[in-house]
């Protein structure tokens, strides 16, 4: 193979390396910036859900909640529900956590 093609076909592929490069970053920070975004608007739909349980909350009991009333939101519950514990032994012990 002569020298000058040698250096054309070298130099063809270092521009193709280049293009996929730049195409690559370019790419690639639309990638990051989109999941930043998506990032922001799943807190955002969080924020409002939150907020929506808390006004049901105090349209239903006339006060934001406590401590036991968060409890109640999150699990629907208004006691929260006993634990069983089993020893190394075997028995189960009953036992509110």
């Amino acid at each position: 193979m002569p020298s000058s093609k040698r250096r054309t076909s070298l130099a063809s592929a270092i521009a193709g390396v280049l293009l996929i490069a730049i195409i690559a970053t370019l790419v690639g920070r639309r990638i990051i910036a989109d999941l930043a975004s998506a990032k922001v608007s799943r807190a955002q739909a969080e924020i409002v859900a939150l907020k929506r349980s808390l006004d049901r909350y105090y349209a239903d009991h006339g006060e934001y909640p406590t401590d036991q009333g968060l409890v109640i939101l999150f699990n629907g519950k208004s006691t929260p529900e006993p634990s069983i514990v089993r020893p190394k032994d075997g028995t189960a012990a009953l036992f509110d956590l």
